[in-house]
């Protein structure tokens, strides 16, 4: 989403202290960010340790770039999510695999499209996401960013303060082949961190065209212990059969929180769905859930980037 020059010198230099026109704080550097001309764009990659990648390989680095064209403040505005830009010199290409989480919605699991479509909206001051499925017609579970966070990059884009932001892939602090020696941030570069919430308890399921099992029940696995999870045998002790959406699911007591480099992933609990006769697994994160993620950077920094690259 975006970042436009005007904007960012406003947040940056007096801290948004407030919001016009009746908007929160939140909300207004919402649409200092993301209403159209501004633009922030957002990296993926896929890079080596070591040596510097070459095209046809499986590597990859690009970003993609949000923007609304009007402001929520009008009402729910639909988006879709930009197509990828490959940031190398080769240039490498972009990943052919179109990615997309499942989630147990309207008593099935459903898709999140590629490229996604997002509704975005306002309530009680905060910036309200909510994705929609592949045929568009399930809203998928919503996340609301309670704070969002503007701040200047300076300095060695390869630096600990650097790694510290989560905003590159780690093989850029790591292999030193894939920059240029010296290569610094330009004036003007930022990027943007949004602490978010899960506003509804949220079911993801992992694989849901094969079965954890199939033509059985989860209550038939809870009784032949055969309800595994790692490194352990779940059953009425450590978790809970509920219906949700007209489904059963079994959510596990045990939440499990991801490492750091997982961009700070909050704690989630193992969860099995009975449907169709078969049983599924995959997690669930409480509503309420609340993370920190580093979204991406504005134009002076992607330019900032690029010009670093040796690859």
């Amino acid at each position: 989403m975006r970042i436009g020059i005007l904007a960012l010198s406003a947040c940056v230099l007096t801290a948004c202290g407030g919001g016009g026109d009746g908007l929160s704080q939140t909300q207004a550097t919402f649409e200092s960010l993301y209403l159209s001309p501004s633009i922030l764009y957002s990296p993926a990659s896929n890079l080596p340790f070591t040596g510097v990648p070459v095209a046809g390989s499986s590597y990859y680095f690009y970003d993609t770039a949000t923007s609304l064209s009007k402001s929520p403040s009008t009402g729910a505005q639909r988006v879709i999510e930009a197509a990828r830009t490959d940031l190398t010199l080769t240039p490498l290409g972009l990943p052919t695999s179109q990615t997309g989480d499942w989630y147990l919605v309207d008593g099935g699991f459903y898709k999140q499209g590629w490229p996604a479509t997002h509704e975005i909206s306002y309530s009680n001051g905060e910036v309200v996401d909510t994705p929609l499925s592949e045929d568009l017609m399930h809203r998928l579970p919503s996340l609301a960013a309670t704070q969002m966070t503007i701040t200047p990059l300076t300095g060695p884009i390869v630096s600990d303060a650097g790694q510290r932001t989560g905003l590159l892939p780690a093989a850029i602090y790591i292999n030193p082949a894939l920059t240029k020696p010296g290569a610094v941030w330009g004036f003007g570069a930022a990027y943007l961190t949004t602490t978010i919430r899960y506003t509804n308890d949220t079911y993801f399921v992992s694989s849901p065209s094969i079965p954890f099992a199939s033509n059985t029940t989860i209550a038939n696995l809870i009784a032949q212990n055969k309800l595994i999870g790692p490194d352990i045998i779940y059953g009425p002790y450590n978790g809970t059969v509920k219906t949700v959406q007209g489904v059963k699911v079994y959510v596990a007591e045990d939440g499990i929180v991801l490492p750091a480099a997982s961009n700070n992933s909050p704690a989630f609990n193992i969860a099995f769905y009975e449907l169709n006769n078969n049983v599924y697994s995959g997690f669930q994160v409480t509503a309420g859930t609340v993370r920190t993620v580093s979204n991406g950077y504005n134009t002076q920094a992607r330019e900032s980037i690029k010009a670093a690259l040796t690859f």
